[in-house]
């Protein structure tokens, strides 16, 4: 079974199947400490959000199983670029001698991406859009970087922009459930194009006033410095 990608907190796996797994791995400061108590209650919170997020119409990967004692989350496969690809970051754990390589990558992709009429702001309005909606059903995701946001072209012919491919939010190990618009805005990109579709999200939600309740306490995180980046 070959790894496709492996960090501190996981790795993924192709199956026979065609399938991702998402295994989750306790770090080794933890194994003493209760780390399989641990794991199980980092898989479960990662589908529960999943699902709840794909219930609200946000696009995550779709879940295909869940194995509690194996610690492991069996999940689609997004075929796409990683929004940090895109803009030009290349892929995690490069060092200074591949950033030329992903420079020249994310023109490819670029290029790409213009040529089926896709441009950088209507993506990261995209972006915005789906954190919005992903607040609006009260999970707050934990690590919204670049590198956990997807980019993919649908098939077929559509006649307008934001129909022509899809933003899907993933790696939801760090996530957690809540309505508290401070965590919200803590959790938001600080990223003007991002905010634009995030605001629209929200005023097309359901409940009035999300927005100016998330933007009063954004206002308020920002003079406190605790404002994320999502690069990385």
């Amino acid at each position: 079974m070959p790894s496709l990608h492996k960090d501190v907190k996981a790795t993924v796996q192709s199956t026979a199947l065609g399938q991702p797994v998402h295994e989750l791995i306790a770090r080794s400061t933890l194994i003493k400490q209760g780390a399989e108590a641990l794991t199980r209650q980092r898989l479960t919170s990662e589908a529960r959000a999943l699902v709840r997020c794909s219930k609200a119409g946000v696009r995550v990967p779709g879940l295909r199983l869940v194995d509690v004692r194996q610690g492991c989350l069996g999940m689609e496969w997004i075929e796409g670029w990683s929004v940090r690809e895109v803009l030009g970051g290349g892929q995690e754990e490069q060092d200074d001698a591949t950033t030329d390589a992903a420079e020249a990558e994310a023109e490819e992709i670029g290029a790409l991406l213009l040529a089926a009429g896709v441009d950088e702001d209507t993506m990261l309005h995209a972006v915005g859009r789906e954190i919005g909606k992903m607040h609006l059903a009260e999970i707050i995701h934990g690590d919204l970087t670049t590198s956990n946001m997807m980019v993919r072209l649908l098939p077929g012919s559509h006649t307008h922009k934001e129909s022509l491919f899809e933003v899907v939010l993933i790696d939801f190990g760090l996530s957690s459930a809540s309505p508290m618009h401070e965590e919200r805005a803590v959790d938001l990109p600080h990223f003007e194009v991002v905010l634009d579709g995030y605001r629209a999200a929200l005023q097309g939600g359901a409940k009035k006033g999300e927005w100016e309740r998330v933007e009063k306490r954004l206002e308020e995180v920002r003079m406190r410095g605790r404002k994320r980046s999502m690069v990385g």
